[in-house]
This record gives structure tokens, sequence and C-alpha cells, in this order.
């Protein structure tokens, strides 16, 4: 909400103090599982204690975790800044460890790659965002992880100001077995809204004006769907 608002400053700073709390919470956590997992390799474990294998896994999905706060963090400061940098790429850092380490077929895999691509869209390396992108094949049961690597590939497009190809890339579809993102979602009204303002530039009128309907009615949409946070997040960006 504080990238939205007007008086942002009480908001970002509030923000910035729960990502670092999160931040501290997770290394914690990471830590503490690297000191575990080579003792579960020396020793037997109780039935009911996770294995090394498990403990592993659990700590990809921190390191995953810790990058999604690092990105957080870094919106926390003006675009271009050195401290949003300095974020993006200590999250890129983070993201890319664990890949080196998942099978190709994972599921988190997928995840990280799509959380890597947003890094560089925001560094504004394009080139590397399009690549991790293509590499992103997540299996016909993974529809989670296709919904959001659709959301990053529209908002790429944006990025680049190209909202009619983020409009083909939305295209492909919402909903995959009945299953919907609140990041496809959230793409689509920024993908309206950057066509609304393209028209409105343009001086077209009744273009604009559709837009501006699909819009709205996006909004009511998400909110519906995703539940009042992301109404509230939605209706902030149609207000700005």
């Amino acid at each position: 909400e504080a990238e939205l608002l007007p008086d942002s400053g009480r908001s970002l700073d509030d923000a910035k103090s729960a990502f670092r709390e999160a931040s501290r919470l997770l290394e914690q956590r990471d830590a503490e599982l690297t000191r575990e997992i080579p003792q579960r390799h020396r020793q037997s474990s109780r039935e009911e204690d996770l294995s090394a294998e498990e403990l592993t896994n659990l700590q990809h999905h921190v390191r995953y975790q810790r990058s999604r706060v690092q990105l957080g963090l870094a919106l926390c400061y003006p675009p271009d800044s050195d401290d949003r940098i300095a974020m993006l790429t200590q999250a890129v850092d983070a993201l890319q460890q664990p890949l080196t380490q998942l099978a190709a077929g994972d599921p988190l895999a997928d995840r990280l790659r799509t959380q890597l691509a947003g890094c560089y869209r925001l560094l504004g390396n394009f080139a590397a965002a399009e690549q991790t992108l293509r590499e992103v094949q997540p299996s016909a049961g993974q529809a989670d992880a296709v919904l959001e690597a659709r959301a990053e590939a529209a908002r790429l497009e944006l990025a680049r100001g190209r909202p009619k190809q983020a409009l083909d890339v939305l295209g492909q579809g919402r909903e995959i077995g009945g299953r919907v993102s609140p990041e496809l979602d959230f793409a689509h009204l920024e993908t309206y809204l950057a066509l609304w303002r393209d028209a409105h530039e343009r001086g077209d009128a009744d273009e604009a004006e559709r837009w501006q309907t699909k819009a709205v009615a996006m909004v009511k949409l998400v909110e519906q769907t995703h539940g009042p946070a992301w109404g509230r997040r939605s209706d902030l960006l149609l207000v700005h």
C-alpha cells in the first residue's frame, strides 16, 4: 500500500521494519538448518524427525522466502537508488544458490525462476529476465507456477513499454483447471491501466473509456476472488 499512498513515509518505515524482522527470523532458520543437515546425515534419526533430504528441501524454501523479503524491502526504496539495487542484487544471489541444487522438475525451481525474472526486470536487465522465464517449464499439474510465470511475462512486457504484447501474454488464459492467481489477475489490472493511459495520451477517448471500464471491473473481480487485501491493493492502484 505504501507504494501508492500520497504520504507514504510512515507506511514505508513500517514496511521496512516488518521486512527486516522477517529477514532476521528467516536468517536464523537458515543458519539452524545449515548446522542441522550435516548432523542428520551422520546420525540416525527418530521416525518422527525430518530426514536430511527433507531438511534440505525446507532450507530451499526458507531461502526462497528470504529472497521474497529482500525483493519487498527493495521496493521500499526509490527506483535506481543504491539501496534498491543492493537489495535486488542480494535477492538474485539468494535465488541462484538453490537453483544450482534443485532438480529440473522440482516445483520450487520454477517459482524461483519466476521470482528471479522479476528481480532482473526491476534491475532493468530485460534480456536476463526473458531468458530466465524461458527456463520455466512446469509440468501440467503445476497450475500455480504456470500462472505466476504468465503474470511475470506480462509485467516484463509492461516494463518494456509494450502493453499490447502484455495483453497477448494474458490472452493465454486466466485460469488452469479452475485455479486462478491473484498475481495474474493483478497483472491484468496493470495491463488494462497501461492501455488506458496509452489511449488517453493518443486522444482516443472511446478506447480509453473501454479500458477504464475493464480496469474497474477487474478491481471488483480481484476483491471478490482474492479477498479484501488484494482488493485494497487493486483499488489503490486504480485511484493512483
